[in-house]
Formats: structure tokens, sequence, C-alpha cells
């Protein structure tokens, strides 16, 4: 069910599955399908409508799906010696900081008791216990101290995010794992693993797949036009 909520959240807008997933490296935009001469071609909107002076490189639909397809049949054909492996070594290393909501709460405490010093230091100047030089010297001891803690809090929150990427790849590794290798364009299993595609030359294509996982693939052409 999780996997099925998280397939529909990327739906692609229109319906081709290239749809809002080819990206100019120039620009940043889009790309867009035409047809030329009854066959369907890929390029940046910007350039087409010649708001951006980007290169311009156009991909036929087809050597674009192949090239996935290129890819996908290399990610089945290796996934025990590269996929499953590295998925198991980032699990370990997760397990590694599996204590992160402990820290984080041991540290929300310290930072508690640091914000009662700090008001304490200021009661006590209210009514002339302690004087000024003192409590400014003791009250950015105490904020410097805070700060520490918070950048600490935020680095432990920043690792404990790795688990939702972990979740994708281990989602990714499953599909992986129950597709056989294809001879056809399955635009179903395209939707479900690709996030986007960067245009890195007039040859090359950046795949950036579920969990953050970016392969480049040659393009390949069947037939250059």
């Amino acid at each position: 069910a999780i996997q099925a909520n998280r397939r529909k959240a990327y739906t692609p807008r229109g319906n081709h599955p290239l749809n809002g997933k080819l990206y100019c490296p120039d620009c940043g935009h889009t790309f867009r399908k035409m047809m030329i001469n009854n066959i369907s071609y890929w390029q940046c909107c910007y350039h087409v409508c010649g708001k951006s002076v980007c290169r311009g490189d156009r991909f036929s639909e087809e050597a674009v799906c192949d090239t996935f397809m290129l890819l996908i049949n290399k990610l089945i054909s290796y996934r025990t010696q590269v996929l499953t492996p590295m998925l198991a070594d980032l699990e370990r290393m997760q397990n590694r900081v599996s204590v992160v909501g402990g820290k984080v709460y041991e540290i929300d405490k310290q930072i508690a008791i640091l914000n009662t010093k700090i008001h304490t230091f200021t009661q006590h100047r209210t009514s002339g216990i302690m004087d000024a030089a003192y409590f400014t010297a003791q009250t950015a001891e105490v904020k410097g101290r805070i700060c520490t803690l918070r950048t600490e809090r935020c680095k432990l929150l920043a690792e404990d995010e790795h688990e939702e990427m972990l979740d994708e790849l281990r989602e990714l590794e499953h599909i992986i794992a129950e597709t056989q290798c294809q001879a056809d364009f399955d635009g179903e299993l395209f939707q479900q693993i690709v996030r986007r595609i960067t245009v890195t030359s007039s040859m090359e294509l950046q795949f950036r797949l579920v969990g953050g996982l970016e392969l480049k693939e040659t393009i390949h052409y069947k037939k250059r036009r």
C-alpha cells in the first residue's frame, strides 16, 4: 500500500511517461514533445519557444526510451553485484545512527536546562543580584553552548532523514528483483522508478531513480536522425 501511494505521488503530467521527466542541463526547464515527419522528438521547451539560448539538443523518443531500457536491463542483470551490496552497506551505516531519537531527546533536555539558566540570570540581573558585566559574560557562554547543541541536533536529524532514502532504495531493489529483462519500453516501470532525467550531453543521459540513486547511460541510437 505504501509503495502504491508513492507511485501515485509521482504520476507525471500529461499522458506520456516522459512528461515532466526530461530536463535541460543549461536552463533547467523540462523538455516537450514535438512531431517532425511523423517522428516523436523531445527538446527543451524554452529553446523551442525562443526563450533560452541553451544548446537545444533534440532527441527522438525512441532513443530516450531505448536508453532507459538499456539502463534498466543492466540493473536487472547486475542487481546482486551492485544494488544489493550497496543497500546492505547503507543499512549497516544507518544502524550506527539508530539511536538518533534518544540523542536528540537528551540534547533537548540540555537546551531546556540552559534556557532556564538564562532566565535565572535575567531575574538576578533585574533584581540587582548580578552586575551587568558578569551577566553579559555568563549569558554569552550559555548561549554559545546552546548554539553548539542545536548544531549537533540538526546534524543528527539530517542523518535520521536517510531512513526515507533507504526505504525508497529497498523499494527499488524489490522492483528490480521482481522484473525480468525488458525487450520493449515499459511506461509503468519507468514511472515507478524514474524521478528525473538530465541531458548531460548529446550522447549521455543521467537518470535519477527512487532513493536518489543517479546513474548515467550512453544514449542508444538505432539510427541517428
